[in-house]
């Protein structure tokens, strides 16, 4: 069912997933995300959660589909990360990071 709904929602947002997996990392242990710096929109995945993320030139747009998202730091590649203390992004919600 999970893959199912992954692939309904690729669909109806218009993203690309294929060449994007090694240039996203998280980690739950640090609460830590890394993206592309490359301008689009990209999948984004944690294993319990899953969304959007718009990166833009000096912003990113996080938006979780389903679940929520913890995030204690989060850049862009080739940036520097910007630090939170304990960001929560909830299920239908949008979070604008400036970096």
């Amino acid at each position: 069912m999970v893959i199912k709904e992954i692939l309904l929602m690729k669909q109806n947002v218009g993203i690309t997933m294929q060449g994007q997996w090694q240039e996203f990392q998280y980690s739950a242990v640090t609460k830590s995300m890394t993206i592309t710096s490359r301008p689009g929109r990209y999948f984004w995945s944690n294993g319990y959660s899953w969304g959007i993320c718009e990166v833009k030139l000096n912003e990113v747009i996080i938006e979780v589909l389903k679940g929520s998202l913890d995030l204690n730091s989060f850049a862009r590649k080739g940036r520097v990360a910007k630090q939170f203390q304990n960001l929560h992004i909830s299920e239908g919600q949008k979070n604008i990071i400036v970096n």
